[in-house]
This record gives structure tokens, C-alpha cells and sequence, in this order.
């Protein structure tokens, strides 16, 4: 089923990830998934950060703790508004999977609210990351990408994501020196990412919807909707 898997502000996040995957159109039962279904895939353990990590060092000073929560809330926004802009585009395009047409040009205003978020959260979470670095300490960083490292070591690096778990490395490296500049090891690559996973998700739609029955549209349109509900559930 199609899974959207959110970007938080972790080492896999600096990388090409996908916002959706297209086998919402392939055969299947006709009840949706569950909105919490893939989290433990694509979602749960991402959400063990740079910021969450950030905050269970022991060394943290009250005055680092403090500057960090409010880092970490700093972020929330754009996460938000890209979470709405991926909901649009999902439950649009599920409107039009039931009714068995599909007409790209309508969905195109959902298409570039879900580029320009997708850009604008990663360079949120890019530059908070790169603030993180300046709020602790040599130790501190160390210690933390030490920890990111491991994680990543346990969680990713397979199959498609592992050029992108290849740069996430370099990017936890890098994160230890006393000078971090994320542009120089990651670039940003939000937009065509995003629209290379948008095209593929619409393509799918565009390909398969004729063909389906009714029922199988609808089943299809059930899936999409309940990703979409999942995708808000996820914001944080």
C-alpha cells in the first residue's frame, strides 16, 4: 500500500526519502490500512533524532537544554505545512481515483504545494541541525554523532537508500568537527526528490485507474485517504 514516509530531523532526513510509494493501486483488500500501519518502517524509529538524542545527553548544561527545545520546536512549522501539502495531494488524488479519471493539470497546484514544502522543511531542518552543532560542545558532538551513526547502522542503508545512508554517514562524520557546514556534504535535493516521487505516485494513478472496476477504485481511493489521514496523524 502506499506509504508516505516523513522527513524528521534525523541523519536519514539529509537524504532522499521517499514521500510515496505507488502500490496504492495494486490488488488488495478492500479495507484500508490501519493510519499507524507503516510507522514502524518508514516512521517510528526515525523519531529518535538528532534533537530528541540531543536531549538525553547527560552533559547537557539547563542553558543547552533550553536552546535546544526550542530548536527542536523551531522546526514544527514546516514540518506541518509539508505534512498538509502531502494530505492535499493524497486526498485530491483519491477523489479523483474514486471518480476514475485522473486529470494531472487539476492536481498540479497540490504537486508544487508539496515541492515548495518539501524544500522549505528541509532547509528548516538543515539549518537547525547546523545550529545544533553550534550549541554544544566538542564532547557533546562526538558523542551525539556517535550515537547517530549507530542508529543509521541499524535502521538504514538497504537497497535504494543505501547511496543516501552512504552521505548520511558522511553528514554524522562530519557533524563531530568544530567547523560543520551541511551544504558541503549533503546538498539539498528536497524539490527533485519530491517530484520525482510525485511524478511516479501520479503516473501509477494514471496508468492503472483505467483499467480498475469500480470497486477496486474505490479501494484504491479508501487507501490513499487513510495514508493521508496517517500523514496528518504524524505531524509533530
Amino acid at each position: 500500500m502506499i506509504r508516505i514516509v516523513r522527513r524528521p530531523l534525523v541523519v536519514l532526513s539529509l537524504l532522499a526519502l521517499p514521500l510515496f510509494a505507488s502500490n496504492a493501486f495494486a490488488e488488495a483488500p478492500s479495507a484500508p490500512a490501519p493510519a499507524h500501519a507503516h510507522a514502524k518502517g518508514g516512521h517510528a524509529h526515525a523519531r529518535g533524532g538528532w534533537m530528541e538524542s540531543a536531549l538525553t545527553l547527560g552533559s547537557l548544561r539547563p542553558d543547552q537544554k533550553k536552546q535546544i527545545e526550542q530548536l527542536k520546536t523551531s522546526v514544527e512549522p514546516s514540518r506541518a505545512t509539508a505534512t498538509s501539502a502531502r494530505k492535499g495531494l493524497l486526498e485530491a488524488l483519491a477523489t479523483q481515483v474514486a471518480a476514475g479519471k485522473i486529470d494531472r493539470p487539476a492536481l498540479q497546484p497540490k504537486v508544487d504545494a508539496v515541492l515548495a514544502s518539501a524544500t522549505a522543511e528541509r532547509a528548516t531542518e538543515r539549518a537547525a541541525l547546523e545550529k545544533l552543532h553550534s550549541i554544544l560542545d566538542a564532547k557533546q558532538r562526538a558523542e551525539l554523532s556517535t550515537t547517530m551513526e549507530a542508529r543509521l547502522a541499524k535502521h538504514g542503508g538497504h537497497g535504494k537508500h543505501a547511496e543516501g545512508s552512504a552521505q548520511a554517514k558522511k553528514v554524522a562524520e562530519a557533524f563531530k568537527q568544530d567547523k560543520f557546514a551541511i551544504d558541503a556534504i549533503a546538498p539539498n535535493d528536497a524539490r527533485a526528490h519530491a517530484q520525482l516521487q510525485a511524478n511516479h505516485l501520479l503516473d501509477a494513478a494514471q496508468t492503472k485507474t483505467p483499467s480498475m472496476t469500480a470497486e477496486q477504485r474505490t479501494a484504491a481511493a479508501a487507501r490513499l485517504r487513510a495514508n493521508a489521514a496517517a500523514a496528518a496523524r504524524l505531524a509533530f
